[in-house]
């Protein structure tokens, strides 16, 4: 069976008999059946109308009490209570000491409902160990709020929406989209259920002008409550909850979605699968947001399904490629053995902020935050007040900027069904808006010493603003190790410190993405000294093959001290050099070889922090063209020129690559997916291994990405060459895969020869183009199309796996530099 939930603060129906007379009997026999229909609203008025009968029935007085209670009704029910209290003589109701501080610290009478718990424990301390163990909890509970809300936060200031979005009815869960308030409402009477007041059921609306209306003529029916929208993060899907009532106060909800078309409008819903809709439970309240650290999107949920840790739990589950989702997970840490709902993911600064009343609270529930690190949610973190009460507090959503924020509450200050009866259920729950002006951050910088652990004076110390790449400042304090600092909130900030005897770091972080109240920070940085003299090694290399190159002659000049010899040291049998530099100072390192051009690189002499030995490596580059061959350059189906029958193309080989390998991914998914594991990884990994492998096994020597990069080194090879007056003959031949007519692929084959040929024209702004007219770089070309394919590769147009993703088809889709002659 699922599970039906109580909406306690969501969606909740109330009745109430009007204009019947019942004996005192009646009126109990009456309350008691709304009680077991959880029906609170009827129960408690008829257990008012019986007390007007029997006054000094405690019995009554307490079961007023508990109705009052349920139904939210705190005022009343404290003062039941009392009545309670004042009238028994023998303890019958140890429990009402217990309630009415319950009552007192919901309505942030703090000061009463200490001195409540204090009563109860006085007089029924080890009763209960539950009551006793929860007494003693919310009495530190009180005593912590009192603290809270005598300081509130003066940066941010909380409006009540007007009566154009709030009305005597629930309106909660709001969410700014772009310039939308969009929310849900239930001031909308059920017609099949009857009772007094009406039941009512929810729409998702937003706001046109100073009124609300329908989001979406699809998205909301007369016969259930819709309710609890969220987009995903480029909005083109809406997800919300359909719930129906199975009795007066409980309902069941499940999680749908529809898309967002391209006229704005909605198309048909889509309920999300069973792993998040479990039958056995209620899910609810969906919210997406884009994990970058998964790099994915991840619906956030609220359930109180099996194995979690209290009534309500938040839940997710990612969203791997359509409608297909991972495996629904608990959030672990952030939920209590209470109830934790409402969950709100902010994308731009990756924080979840959620509902509860299993955390330290000021009463009813209250708003928090959690941070995701490294994929992680950390420290759970309380909003403080004035967004939080001691009243229910819910659906906070933050905007991009983060200078507003919407929640909903039943707070003091809310729209109530009946003017002067706070009854806090169907009746109260509005809308609020948050400003958050400007807070006071900054920062601290202290520097010491690493192995003394003292102050270090004389450091020099620079703020660079990450977000924006600018350098916020830089303080060099001769007489303490302080560094102040102005923050701005939003920002990613790296600390960078220098001092002449130590070595530099290599930058401490400090985020403000995440801050909401003014906050000082200190980060103490510590500077080991600087070694004497500081350690440089080269290494020497082959550009093409990446091989250790021995034999090299590497020559160091000092750029910062010109008085200072340059250093020469000659390789034999070797391709590490040692050398030693000066701490800040700027080199130039120079490497040569017989048979390679000239590499040069400069630098700073810059030590991280614990770095004893700076590495710099020399790539040569051979001199001689024949080395790059045979060289492959793969292209994608039917290109250039899709459905050309011409033989020649304006496409350079660098267009057709460009746009050809960003589709691996395609190609991988494409070629697997019919695939059960370990097959489907192992396809996978063979496209992987065609685009990106520098020396493949069979048909092809190198992959599309070495292929092109051999392709540049190979043309600058041989520029520099006919620089020098040789001249050159180039053979260039080109295929096709033979999925098309055997006339089409040849002048497919040709267009790719004339695209390498395009490059050939277009490299180094065209310098090679005066040796192509001069005769002295001649090219020689010819077109096979399909005839050498192998027998193997399928050419049926409706098999794409095989035809267009394999990667025995791709291989066919190339053209080749077979090789080039010295004339």
């Amino acid at each position: 069976m699922r599970r039906v939930y109580i909406l306690f603060v969501f969606l909740i129906g109330s009745q109430l008999a009007f204009g019947q007379s019942y004996s005192y009997t009646q009126y109990l026999e009456a309350a008691e059946k709304a009680m077991l229909n959880k029906d609170y609203y009827t129960a408690l008025s008829h257990y008012n109308s019986a007390v007007h009968f029997g006054k000094s029935d405690i019995s009554t007085l307490y079961k007023a009490a508990e109705a009052a209670r349920m139904f939210n009704a705190f005022n009343l029910a404290a003062d039941r209570y009392q009545a309670v209290i004042d009238s028994e003589s023998d303890g019958e109701y140890p429990l009402s000491s217990f309630w009415m501080g319950d009552a007192q610290q919901k309505m942030g009478a703090y000061a009463g409902a200490i001195t409540s718990y204090d009563m109860y424990l006085s007089e029924h301390d080890g009763d209960d160990s539950y009551y006793t163990q929860k007494a003693q909890k919310e009495k530190l509970a009180c005593e912590w709020a009192q603290g809270i809300v005598a300081s509130p936060d003066e940066n941010i200031s909380v409006e009540h929406l007007g009566e154009g979005i709030n009305t005597p009815f629930s309106d909660f869960a709001p969410i700014q989209v772009e310039d939308k308030l969009v929310f849900s409402s239930l001031r909308f009477d059920h017609d099949k259920i009857e009772k007094l007041p009406a039941s009512q059921y929810s729409k998702v609306l937003t706001v046109d002008g100073t009124s609300a209306v329908d989001y979406d003529e699809n998205i909301n029916t007369d016969d259930v409550l819709t309710a609890h929208s969220a987009f995903n993060i480029n909005r083109s899907r809406i997800y919300y909850t359909i719930c129906t009532y199975i009795n007066v106060s409980d309902v069941e909800c499940d999680i749908y979605y529809r898309p967002v078309l391209g006229d704005g409008t909605l198309g048909n819903a889509v309920m999300l699968p069973e792993s998040i809709n479990d039958p056995s439970s209620t899910n609810t309240q969906p919210s997406v947001g884009f994990n970058e650290k998964m790099g994915k999107e991840v619906l956030y949920f609220s359930s109180d399904r099996d194995g979690g840790k209290g009534g309500m739990d938040i839940y997710y589950s990612s969203l791997e490629s359509g409608d297909t989702f991972g495996s629904v997970q608990n959030l672990g840490d952030v939920n209590t053995t209470g109830n934790d709902i409402t969950p709100y993911f902010h994308n731009s600064s990756q924080v979840l902020y959620f509902s509860s009343d299993g955390y330290q609270r000021l009463g009813g529930y209250d708003i928090y935050r959690s941070g995701v690190d490294e994929g992680v949610f950390g420290d759970v973190e309380h909003l403080g007040s004035p967004i939080n009460s001691s009243y229910d507090d819910l659906y906070y959503s933050l905007t991009d900027d983060t200078n507003t924020a919407h929640f909903s509450s039943n707070r003091t200050g809310s729209t109530y069904l009946e003017e002067g009866e706070e009854y806090c259920c169907v009746s109260c729950y509005d809308i609020f808006r948050v400003d958050i002006g400007d807070i006071q951050l900054d920062l601290n910088a202290l520097i010491f010493d690493k192995e003394t652990l003292d102050p270090l004076l004389g450091a020099t110390v620079r703020l660079i603003n990450v977000t924006t790449g600018e350098e916020v400042g830089v303080i060099t304090n001769l007489e303490t190790n302080d560094h102040m600092f102005d923050l701005q909130r939003g920002m990613e900030y790296k600390i960078v410190v220098e001092h002449e005897d130590y070595l530099p770091t290599d930058g401490t972080y400090i985020s403000t993405i995440r801050a909401f109240r003014s906050e000082s920070n200190i980060r103490r940085i510590y500077l080991e000294k600087a070694p004497n003299p500081y350690e440089l090694q080269v290494l020497t290399f082959d550009q093409l093959t990446r091989a250790a190159l021995n034999g090299t002659t590497v020559t160091l000049t000092n750029l910062t001290d010109n008085s200072v010899q340059a250093i020469t040291l000659t390789g034999d049998g070797t391709n590490e050099f040692m050398f030693q530099v000066i701490k800040g100072h700027s080199y130039r390192l120079t490497g040569s070889k017989s048979g390679y051009y000239d590499a040069s690189i400069s630098f700073a002499a810059d030590y991280a922090e614990g770095q004893f030995l700076l590495i710099k490596r020399l790539y040569l580059q051979p001199n001689v063209p024949e080395l790059y061959l045979p060289l492959v350059l793969y292209f994608d189906n039917d290109i250039p020129d899709l459905r050309s029958t011409r033989t020649t193309t304006d496409k350079t080989y660098t267009q057709t690559y460009s746009n050809y390998i960003v589709r691996k991914e395609e190609f991988k998914d494409s070629y697997a997916e019919t695939l059960d594991e370990p097959l489907s990884g192992e396809a996978r990994n063979a496209v992987d291994g065609f685009f990106e492998d520098r020396v493949r096994d069979g048909r092809y020597r190198n992959g599309v990405r070495e292929g092109y990069n051999r392709l540049q080194l190979f043309l600058n090879t041989v520029l520099n060459e006919l620089a020098t007056g040789r001249e050159y003959k180039m053979s260039i031949r080109g295929f096709a895969s033979p999925r098309a007519a055997t006339k089409y692929n040849a002048a497919l084959s040709q267009r790719r020869v004339e695209s390498i040929k395009n490059e050939i024209r277009s490299y180094a702004g065209g310098a090679l183009v005066p040796y192509m007219d001069n005769g002295k770089l001649v090219i020689e070309e010819l077109a096979y199309g399909e005839t050498t394919s192998a027998a193997n590769i399928s050419d049926r147009l409706y098999d794409l796996r095989n035809s267009v993703y394999s990667p025995e088809a791709s291989q066919e889709r190339r053209v080749e530099i077979e090789r080039i002659i010295s004339q």
